[in-house]
């Protein structure tokens, strides 16, 4: 290790003895310096320019003190030392400066750097001041920048940050802006000055960043993405993605809305996601991901476009208010949808539901007056439905669940279905009507775990109506405050009836017998 002074005179090229002396200010015709060499242009340096015309590998460089130019466009590479810039130079070079091994200290006290900067390698730079870079930033491998800001005003591009990178970026020129991977906490922030496009898939796992978009700049991503399972904020000023996946366990802030004309994925295999803030758009498709995942949060999902909203959830949920704002489109409603806690609200659109189940886990707020839906599941809970909820498969419930239907509205389904979930407690809202169109099945499996139908409020009955010509089949079944006055009668086995207007006892000779199930059409 030695180190080597830039000295007056000479070719001017970096790559040249005649510039090079082992003293500040001595005598030229030292060995142009490598990796193990520091590289100083000092006060003794003159005031001439030093030309970088071919690589510069170095150990370390630093320009305290030197009142000339450092031009030339060739790459500076610094082994494990430290750059300083100084701040009496005058910067021209416009080419890389990258860092090769970990390095401590890079400094450039208020300096402009005119070309690249890059790291290339599994190591640290540790950044001790603000750098402004004209050109691009870049690095491979798992690097880890660390302090202070960097405004970068050419490409920013992060192939892998490692999980102790703290820099923060401020994007401020034009250029192309792209993260493969990135699990430290580093803050991004394209300017007002920024016009920045995204073609990939921003990626990162790390946690606490902060994505800002100030008013007056540009974020083209119409063909890249965000993907990301760390907890993070998002200030993107509505900026349109073409692809969203938040994932991970995690709580996600919006500060701002956030558009996705492809596809939007929520939720992981067993993982907690929380989403926070502004509205999500989705112009696209909409997949609730992970079998055991569990989506809310205080954000709104509005879906916009033509697309279809799945899930792939067994025993998660999904807990977001969302909105179907289709105007002229259709949204396919595919596989079983868990909901719960949220709200869920039509506002305009077509919607396919053929061959899906909605499974509302517990309690929840329904506003769908315009999808006819497939199959409902209510698990357990207040439903709160405010507009007709239109069922052409089956409404069931759950074994055991107490499920109490308020809001302003009813239901209609085709076959209302609580055969397999003995000890039902089916509370209906007193007032309002709910029609059975096909099969009416209630059947508990023994007199201990009968399955009730009541109004409630008691006294005041709600109407049960079951349509003629509709299939029933109701043993161990009590009914109470219940008017089903407007359809057939129902004819209920082994089932205790209080104000149940229509309703019917049998009896085991009526059955012929003693059995516990009948059939009437």
């Amino acid at each position: 290790m030695a180190a080597r002074y830039w000295v007056p005179g000479g070719t001017g090229n970096t790559n040249s003895t005649s510039n090079w002396s082992t003293s500040s200010g001595g005598a030229s015709g030292a060995s142009v310096p490598v990796s193990t060499d520091d590289a100083i242009f000092d006060a003794n340096s003159g005031s001439g320019t030093a030309t970088v015309n071919a690589t510069l590998s170095v150990l370390s460089l630093n320009l305290t003190g030197f009142t000339g130019t450092l031009a030339g466009s060739s790459t500076i590479q610094i082994y494990a030392g430290g750059v300083n810039l100084g701040s009496t130079a005058t910067l021209t070079h416009t080419g890389n400066l990258s860092a090769l091994a970990t390095s401590t200290s890079w400094t450039s006290n208020g300096m402009q750097w005119k070309g690249n900067v890059s790291i290339s390698g599994s190591f640290s730079v540790t950044y001790t001041d603000n750098w402004d870079v004209l050109g691009n930033y870049s690095n491979s491998s798992t690097s880890n920048p660390i302090g202070s800001t960097i405004t970068v005003r050419g490409n920013m591009t992060v192939n892998a940050f490692g999980g102790t990178s703290t820099t923060n970026f401020i994007l401020a020129g034009t250029g192309s802006w792209s993260i493969t991977a990135d699990a430290g906490q580093s803050d991004y922030t394209v300017a007002a000055t920024g016009n920045y496009i995204v073609t990939t898939i921003l990626a990162f796992t790390g946690t606490n960043k902060i994505f800002t978009l100030v008013p007056g700049g540009t974020l083209n991503a119409a063909t890249g993405g965000i993907s990301t399972s760390g907890s993070n904020t998002f200030d993107l000023l509505n900026t349109s993605f073409n692809t969203l996946t938040f994932t991970g366990t995690a709580t996600m802030t919006f500060n701002s809305p956030l558009t996705c004309t492809g596809t939007m994925i929520l939720g992981s295999l067993g993982q907690v996601l929380s989403l926070n803030g502004s509205t999500l758009y989705v112009a696209g498709n909409l997949t609730i991901g992970g079998t055991s995942s569990q989506v809310s949060g205080t954000t709104v999902i509005e879906t916009t476009g033509t697309g279809v909203f799945s899930s792939t959830q067994t025993t998660g949920y999904f807990g977001c208010s969302i909105n179907f704002n289709n105007g002229a489109n259709t949204l396919t409603i595919s596989g079983t949808i868990r909901y719960r806690t949220g709200t869920m609200t039509v506002l305009s659109g077509t919607f396919i539901t053929a061959g899906s189940t909605l499974v509302l886990v517990t309690t929840c707020t329904l506003n769908t007056a315009g999808i006819v839906w497939n199959n409902v599941t209510v698990a357990n809970g207040t439903i709160t439905n405010n507009s007709l909820l239109t069922v052409t498969g089956t409404l069931a419930y759950a074994l055991g669940s107490t499920v109490i239907f308020s809001g302003t509205a009813g239901w209609t389904a085709a076959t209302f279905d609580i055969q397999t979930s003995s000890n039902v407690n089916h509370v209906l809202k007193s007032g309002l009507t709910y029609t059975i169109t096909t099969n009416f099945i209630s059947i508990a499996t023994t007199n201990a775990n009968k399955d009730t139908i009541k109004s409630d409020t008691p006294g005041v009955q709600a109407i049960l109506t079951l349509n003629q010509g509709a299939n029933q089949s109701v043993g161990y079944t009590n009914a109470t405050d219940i008017d089903s006055s407007l359809g057939q009668a129902i004819y209920v086995a082994n089932g205790t009836l209080s104000n149940a207007t229509n309703w019917n006892p049998l009896t085991a000779t009526d059955m012929g017998g003693g059995g516990s199930l009948i059939f009437v059409n």
